[in-house]
């Protein structure tokens, strides 16, 4: 990709997901397109159903990114996340890098073809295995959360800190996460603002 991301493509696609119940949208530069679709959403009413979606920061990549970000975007402290990751990608990825041994001696439309096949397995796979997994991971969760529940009670004893102390904490947290415009930012955000509406212009409107 020599453009970076390219917000346009997601946008599409979780238009055709709006009418479904979801909660979370997982990506990888979250932080950076939930402004984008505010902004798009002040010229483009029809995308206001899209935010009902909460951005969901990748948890791995959240680990590259500013810890503020982290601390805003990242989906390990949303609330209703569970154990999700939000690498699917990856995920698929590692599952397709097994045939490079093979892949790699193919012409360009045979690597295709069976690239293609094995992404479509891996889609069945998920399919069939989507009950197991989701009463697995439900499980996980529960556990996981009971132990850090009973891990976080004996921590709040050994420091003698009150549910009203943490409070402030997580607040002092949030806010000092949301400070992230700067002078610098600001000008940055108006020349993008600038340049995305003059690529609007410059696009056709029909073929």
């Amino acid at each position: 990709m020599f453009r970076g991301e390219v917000f346009a493509y997601p946008c599409t696609s979780r238009k055709k997901m709006a009418c479904k119940p979801v909660k979370f949208f997982a990506m990888d530069v979250a932080c950076k397109y939930w402004p984008y679709l505010q902004r798009g959403n002040e010229r483009c009413p029809e995308l206001q159903d899209l935010l009902s979606m909460k951005p969901f920061l990748s948890v791995f990549h959240a680990k590259a990114h500013d810890f503020k970000c982290e601390v805003k975007w990242s989906g390990a402290y949303q609330e209703g996340a569970g154990l999700t990751l939000g690498e699917e990608v990856e995920q698929c990825n590692a599952f397709l890098s097994r045939i490079a041994v093979t892949t790699k001696h193919m012409s360009k439309a045979g690597r295709t073809d069976m690239l293609t096949v094995m992404a479509m397995c891996w889609n069945q796979q998920k399919f069939n295995n989507l009950a197991s997994t989701l009463a697995c991971r439900y499980q996980k969760a529960t556990i996981a959360l009971q132990r850090q529940l009973h891990n976080f009670e004996a921590m709040k004893t050994e420091m003698a800190v009150t549910d009203d102390q943490l409070e402030g904490w997580i607040t002092d947290v949030n806010e000092w996460a949301e400070a992230t415009t700067s002078p610098n930012d600001a000008d940055v955000a108006v020349v993008a603002r600038r340049i995305e509406e003059l690529v609007t212009k410059e696009v056709p409107t029909s073929l």
